[in-house]
């Protein structure tokens, strides 16, 4: 029961601090906006905000989720590896699936611009050496970790805990989509 109580209490946890994260970086955009004005318009100035909240964001819920990354998924895979790789293949081809319904979805209802976050990252990687560095540490390193973190660790196993493995997995994946099409 406390084991349980623990892994609730990481799922909120997770989610919690990824939104209480982009609150934080939006009051740190619109602070910045009215004391330096255009200069946040400034590509190099974006991609040092980007990396520092990706990096603080990272770094911290890895912190709050050391103990479920390195010791209770080791004994989960070791418990019952076919079951883990059953999982994993599953949730690649769900997560295709619920992606394209949801693009679908988007296309039916008319929105077919690019997300903010993508023109973003577009042209962050045009901008020149030092934003091109910092978009691969976001899109490589930072966005990954978080996102698995957030989706697959907390969205997923509230859903678990409440549904079933299958249902976790397509609502996990259904969100993961969404907000991908709204940043």
């Amino acid at each position: 029961m406390k084991e349980i109580n623990q892994e609730k209490q990481l799922e909120t946890r997770i989610i919690f601090f990824y939104i209480l994260g982009f609150v934080i970086l939006n009051v740190v955009y619109v602070a910045l906006f009215l004391t330096i004005g255009d200069a946040i318009e400034n590509a190099l100035v974006n991609t040092l905000i980007q990396v520092a909240y990706y990096g603080i964001i990272t770094a911290y819920l890895v912190y709050i989720s050391k103990q479920y990354l390195f010791d209770d998924e080791k004994r989960k895979l070791k418990e019952n590896p076919s079951f883990a790789v059953g999982l994993i293949i599953a949730g690649f081809f769900l997560m295709f699936a619920v992606n394209g319904l949801v693009a679908l979805l988007s296309e039916s209802l008319g929105y077919t611009e690019t997300s903010l976050n993508q023109e973003q990252l577009e042209l962050l990687a045009e901008s020149g050496t030092l934003s091109f560095l910092g978009v691969a540490f976001i899109a490589i390193i930072c966005a990954p970790i978080v996102e698995e973190l957030v989706f697959r660790k907390g969205v997923y196993g509230i859903f678990e805990r409440k549904f079933n493995t299958v249902a976790a997995i397509l609502i996990s994946s259904f969100f993961f989509a969404f907000i991908h099409l709204l940043l």
